[in-house]
């Protein structure tokens, strides 16, 4: 009987189970070295897949977006953004990148990044 009961309440944990989740491109930090002025859209798109985002308002410029959520802490948000001039990469700009995706530094806060400020306009 109190076997009976131990197994019955067993599921009844305070916990929830949550799983670690992973959306997006992850781009190591030795891929988005190689990514260098003037290199073309094909090139770009070879070297780090398909961008997460391409909005039709900025034609001229790609977002590969990764975001982790661990199951025991808060969100962690990479961005990596390339602008082209004429079909051909002008600058790259990146957010803080982990060495590993599946390695999460202590230090990473999860930030967003108002990507329509004037300060990302530079």
């Amino acid at each position: 009987m109190t076997l009976a009961v131990l197994l019955a309440v067993s599921g009844c944990g305070r916990f929830p189970y949550k799983v670690d989740v992973r959306q997006g491109n992850y781009i190591a930090a030795e891929t988005i070295v190689q990514i260098v002025p003037g290199m073309a859209q094909e090139q770009v798109r070879a070297l780090l897949g398909a961008p997460m985002l391409v909005d039709s308002f900025h034609a001229n410029r790609w977002d590969y977006i990764y975001l982790f959520t661990p199951s025991t802490s808060k969100q962690i948000r990479r961005q990596v953004t390339v602008f082209f001039a004429e079909g051909k990469v002008a600058r790259v700009v990146q957010g803080e990148m982990a060495a590993d995706p599946n390695e999460v530094p202590p230090s990473a806060v999860p930030r967003l990044l108002d990507l329509d400020s004037p300060a990302s306009k530079r």
